[in-house]
C-alpha cells in the first residue's frame, strides 16, 4: 500500500507482508517436511512478530545493519525502537552485524553479537550488461555521482555549494525519492530537488531499473556519499552503495561515516565543501591506480550475500550452544 510515511499504513503493511509470509512459510515447510526453520529479522520494527515466530519454534536470528535509534525524527518512536532493538539483542538465538562499528555500540547489550560481511546484490553487477548504456550521461566535464535512495539523509546543502562553486563538474543523483521520515521531510527533499535541476550542472534521473544501475554508475569519475553526518543515523551507517562503487573500482568521497575511516586508501572523508572540493581536485589531478582497483574489487566481492549468509552458516556450524529450534 502506498504512503508508508504515514505509520498507520506502513504497520499495515507490515502486518499484511508477516501473515502471507507466515502462511507461506507453514506450507513449505509442511509440504517438504523440514524442520529447522528460521526466522532472520533486520528491523526492530518487527520484534514483536519476529518473537512470536521464535514463541512458536523457529531460530530468531538478528542482522544488525543501520543504527535504527537514529532512522526515526520522532522521540517516542525511536525510544520504541530502541526498546524493541534490546529485546532482539537479548532474546535473539543469534546476532550478527555488518558494522565495526554497530558492533561496539551493542555489544554492552550482547557481547557475543558477531562480524559478518556486508551482502550487496553482486549478481547485478557480474550481469553482462552489454555495449548499450540505458542512460549516457552529459559528457565534457568530470561526472561526481551518488547512487540510491534520496531523502532528507542527503545533505542538499553540501550538493547545492558544491555545483555552485564548480561549475566545470557535474553532479549527478542516481535514484528515487524515498518517502521515509515524515510528511514534512518529503516536502523538503523535492523542494531541494526542485532547486538543484535550475542548475545547469546538476542531472537526476530518478527512473531506472536495478538491472542498468551498474552500467550508469560506471559512468561516475567520482563516486559520492554526501549523507548529512549531523544525524546520527549516518554517522553510523554503513552504506551498501560503498561495495558497489567498489565493485567498478570507482574513488570514493564521503562525509565522515564511522565505519568508512577503516578504508581511507579508496574513501576520501571530508566534512565542509572546502574539504571535498580538495580531494575532488587531487583525484582528478591523478589516475586512479590499476591497485586500487583491483582491491576494491576484492572488498567487494567478499561482502558479497553468498558470504554473508555463509558466515551465519559457519558461525552456526562452530557454536554448538546454537541448536536450532531447541
Amino acid at each position: 500500500m502506498p504512503f508508508r510515511r504515514f505509520s498507520t499504513i506502513n504497520q499495515l503493511n507490515l502486518y499484511i507482508n508477516l501473515f502471507l509470509i507466515y502462511i507461506i512459510s507453514a506450507w513449505f515447510i509442511t509440504s517438504h517436511h523440514l524442520k529447522n526453520k528460521i526466522v532472520w529479522v533486520f528491523d526492530p520494527r518487527l520484534a514483536q512478530t519476529a518473537l512470536f515466530f521464535k514463541s512458536i519454534g523457529y531460530f530468531l536470528l538478528y542482522e544488525c545493519v543501520d543504527y535504527w535509534i537514529g532512522s526515526t525524527l520522532d522521540s517516542l518512536e525511536a525510544k520504541q525502537i530502541k526498546s524493541n532493538e534490546q529485546q532482539l539483542l537479548q532474546r535473539s538465538n543469534l546476532a550478527v552485524t555488518d558494522s565495526h562499528t554497530l558492533q561496539r555500540i551493542h555489544q554492552g547489550v550482547r557481547h557475543d553479537i558477531a562480524l559478518v560481511p556486508l551482502g550487496f546484490r553482486l549478481d547485478t553487477f557480474q550481469k553482462k550488461m552489454g555495449n548499450i548504456l540505458s542512460i549516457v550521461l552529459p559528457k565534457g566535464k568530470p561526472i561526481l555521482g551518488f547512487g540510491g535512495g534520496i531523502s532528507y539523509r542527503i545533505d542538499f546543502r553540501l550538493l547545492e555549494q558544491l555545483a555552485k562553486r564548480n561549475p566545470q563538474w557535474n553532479i549527478v543523483l542516481v535514484g528515487p525519492i524515498l518517502e521515509i521520515g515524515n510528511e514534512k521531510t518529503v516536502r523538503y527533499v523535492r523542494k531541494k530537488l526542485q532547486e538543484l535541476a535550475k542548475l545547469k550542472n546538476f542531472f537526476r534521473y530518478p527512473d531506472i531499473s536495478k538491472n542498468n544501475v551498474p552500467s550508469v554508475l560506471q559512468q561516475f569519475d567520482i563516486c559520492i556519499i554526501p549523507y548529512d553526518t549531523r544525524l546520527l543515523w549516518n554517522t553510523y551507517s554503513f552504506p551498501m552503495k560503498l561495495f558497489e562503487y567498489f565493485y567498478l573500482g570507482k574513488p570514493v568521497v564521503s562525509m565522515p561515516i564511522e565505519e568508512l575511516r577503516q578504508y581511507n586508501q579508496f574513501v576520501y572523508i571530508g566534512r565542509s565543501v572546502n574539504d571535498w572540493e580538495q580531494a575532488i581536485f587531487e583525484i582528478l589531478q591523478t589516475s586512479w591506480p590499476r591497485w586500487k582497483k583491483i582491491r576494491q574489487r576484492q572488498l567487494a566481492l567478499k561482502n558479497s550475500w553468498f558470504n554473508n549468509i555463509r558466515s551465519i552458516d559457519l558461525i552456526l556450524q562452530a557454536r554448538p550452544d546454537l541448536i536450532i529450534n531447541k
